[in-house]
């Protein structure tokens, strides 16, 4: 039993790991892209709003719609699926 907790909160750590990198390499590669274009703090400023407000905005209003419809929204699912739409956005305009 010992055992297979063990390894549950070892591969909880490595997911949250990798997550968390995919994450930082994604967003300095936008910071990278966007920096020739407006410069150093407005790719900062771009790239806060991107990984920060949005999905806290987008698990407010989730929340709320979920509240008139007595579901759950996690945090989780929110963030994936801003970053898949972000993703999604970013690989169209190309």
């Amino acid at each position: 039993m010992m055992h297979k907790i063990a390894a549950g909160v070892l591969l909880l750590a490595g997911g949250v790991t990798v997550l968390c990198l995919g994450v930082s390499y994604g967003a300095y590669a936008i910071y990278t892209a966007l920096l020739p274009l407006v410069g150093d703090a407005p790719a900062s400023g771009i790239i806060a709003v991107v990984f920060l407000i949005v999905p806290v905005v987008t698990y407010v209003i989730l929340a709320a719609r979920a509240k008139e419809r007595a579901k759950q929204v996690s945090m989780m699912s929110v963030v994936s699926a801003g970053l898949g739409l972000l993703t999604t956005f970013l690989t169209r305009r190309r």
